[in-house]
């Protein structure tokens, strides 16, 4: 909580500090390549989309901190400070902007002062940070309800699921097929992390998949495993719903 209020509080000053250096360099640029130029607009720019940023980090901040009861603190921790780390280097990739402005009209170069193409992946041009965030919310029962597999299985499988919270080595992380003299299913253990995070849901969707179709082959041999693609619907289409939902 301590951390998460001073990123917030930081914020009003860095928001500050970022207009404050971009109106200097605006009226600077302005004298020296006019009002239509790419350069003297992009110093406004700046404010625009820093402004933007820090709003939005604010919500992702205040997401955390409206369901801080319910998720785990440590991954939240891990969360909280990649987002620090991100805003740390994306505020110092404004002021290189700004330096660069600011040697352009020191020499007089427009071209100077133009930003490269594949700019700097802020917070809001790439999601990745977004879905960490939302994910911090994800536990067994909604990634049941996500994979949407029947209540049979479920039941089926209530002794066969072994959650391991404590771990260092995610190998531990498996879908064991136990067979019979034929090579047929007779049954089969899956051994899971305790989903708090992106990377444990991840883990756990695809073991539960692969324990789905080992479910559907019992009293059978094994036959050459399908594709699974439910990790990816969770990451392209689920917590992109999500976020809309509960971000946006």
């Amino acid at each position: 909580l301590e951390d998460i209020n001073y990123i917030k509080k930081s914020s009003y000053e860095e928001m500050f500090l970022i207009t404050y250096y971009s109106l200097i360099s605006f009226f600077k640029s302005l004298g020296t390549f006019g009002t239509r130029s790419s350069v003297t607009k992009d110093n406004l720019d700046i404010i625009k989309e820093v402004f933007k940023i820090l709003r939005y980090e604010r919500k992702l901040l205040n997401f955390i901190l409206y369901n801080i009861k319910n998720i785990d603190i440590a991954s939240a921790m891990d969360v909280v400070t990649k987002l620090d780390e991100l805003n740390d280097k994306t505020i110092w990739h404004y002021y290189e902007v700004i330096e660069d402005i600011e040697t352009a009209i020191s020499l007089e170069d427009e071209q100077r002062g133009k930003r490269a193409k594949g700019d700097f992946p802020t917070l809001i041009k790439d999601d990745t940070y977004t879905k960490e965030v939302i994910s911090l919310v994800e536990d067994y029962e909604s990634i049941k309800k996500f994979l949407g597999f029947e209540e049979e299985f479920w039941n089926f499988s209530k002794d066969k699921i072994k959650v391991i919270s404590d771990y260092d080595d995610t190998t531990l992380f498996k879908v064991e097929p136990l067979l019979n003299e034929d090579e047929e299913v007779k049954d089969f253990l899956i051994t899971i992390p305790n989903v708090t995070n992106l990377e444990t849901a991840l883990i756990t969707i695809k073991l539960l998949e692969e324990g789905y179709e080992i479910y559907k082959n019992m009293g059978k041999k094994l036959s050459n495993r399908k594709s699974f693609d439910k990790q990816d619907e969770f990451v392209k289409k689920y917590l992109p719903d999500k976020i809309n939902k509960e971000i946006h």
